[in-house]
């Protein structure tokens, strides 16, 4: 169905600080994203991003977006399995970078209140692990795991 990444939250809430250092750490990343030409928009691929407390969203500018990109502090819904299921189809386009590299840094402060899946192997991680490891100190140790069984979203509907 495409390149995808998937993260599963606690619900109804990610703990508070935990969530704010994921903001404050993403919006450091943002001037590297601008330097590595990856240009970033609001949700529907115009406008600008969204990074504040609670909540952060975005996509690739133009024909350079796919899918919008949303991590939220409170969940909205929650799945059969008491978590909070979203996924964002990047089709491996520029703002794929600021996606994964969100995903990492969420995953070191949020540890075991969120979970990350990617279609992806280990090497499309590389250089969202790098740039946080460059610029946050850490990152490459993050694990991100790669798909070890079907990826089903929370309704029981078909695999993505």
């Amino acid at each position: 169905m495409g390149y995808t990444h998937y993260w599963w939250t606690r619900w109804p809430a990610l703990p508070a600080e935990a969530f704010d250092k994921v903001v404050h750490d993403f919006k450091k990343l943002l001037p590297e994203f601008v330097r590595a030409g990856v240009v970033l928009a609001g949700m529907e691929t115009d406008g600008v991003p969204t990074v504040c407390t609670g909540e952060i969203s975005f996509n690739g500018k133009g024909p350079y977006g796919h899918e919008a990109f949303r991590l939220l502090h409170i969940g909205e819904r929650p799945g059969r399995d008491g978590r909070c299921f979203e996924f964002c189809k990047t089709a491996c386009k520029p703002y794929d970078l600021a996606v994964t590299a969100c995903l990492v840094i969420a995953k070191h402060h949020l540890g075991d209140d969120i979970e990350v899946a990617s279609d992806g192997s280990s090497e499309d991680w590389r250089d969202a692990k790098t740039l946080c490891q460059a610029v946050l100190g850490y990152g490459v140790g993050v694990g991100v795991p790669e798909p070890q069984r079907p990826i089903t979203p929370p309704d029981g509907g078909l695999d993505l």
